[in-house]
Formats: C-alpha cells, structure tokens, sequence
C-alpha cells in the first residue's frame, strides 16, 4: 500500500512546533546549518539530513515524512523563512 504524499505546510508546521522545544543551543545550530544550505546553492537534502539529526536526539525523527512530502523544494523553502524569520539572527 502506497503512502499518501505529505503536504509541505502541514509538515512545516510539524517541524516548526518541534523546533519551539528544542533549547536554544540546538535551535541555533540549525540555524547554522540552514544559512550553510542557503549559501551551498540551495542544498535542502544536507540540511533536511542535519535537522533530522539534532531532532533525533530529541527523540523525534522526521525522516520518513519528509521523503514522503509532496514537494521537498518547498517544505525547504517555508521551513527556512519561518526559521530565519522568526530565530535567525542578522549576521
């Protein structure tokens, strides 16, 4: 049986309230790894692999769900302007 694909505004939302718990230490780490994506000319695999990653510490793995996602492109894209927006620092 074939998986339903996921959208990417609700996966956003998913990972965004995952995101609020995570303290602020890991929270900027990912920042990190975003700004790295965003100057690496767009390379959303690296960084969906790093934010899988610090979120796996935490016990939650969002892997499967995002190779299910409807448009990976775009999850990248919403991911990181609701994260620069509202947690990246200006450097």
């Amino acid at each position: 049986m074939e998986q339903k694909p996921i959208r990417a505004t609700e996966l956003k939302v998913d990972i965004t309230d995952e995101f609020k718990k995570l303290d602020k230490e890991t929270q900027a780490k990912i920042i990190k790894e975003l700004n790295k994506s965003l100057l690496n000319d767009r390379d959303y695999d690296s960084f969906f692999n790093a934010l899988n990653e610090y979120f796996k510490k935490n016990n939650v793995d969002f892997m499967e769900k995002i190779n299910n996602v409807n448009d990976k492109q775009l999850l990248y894209v919403f991911l990181s302007m609701t994260l620069k927006i509202a947690y990246g620092k200006p450097e």
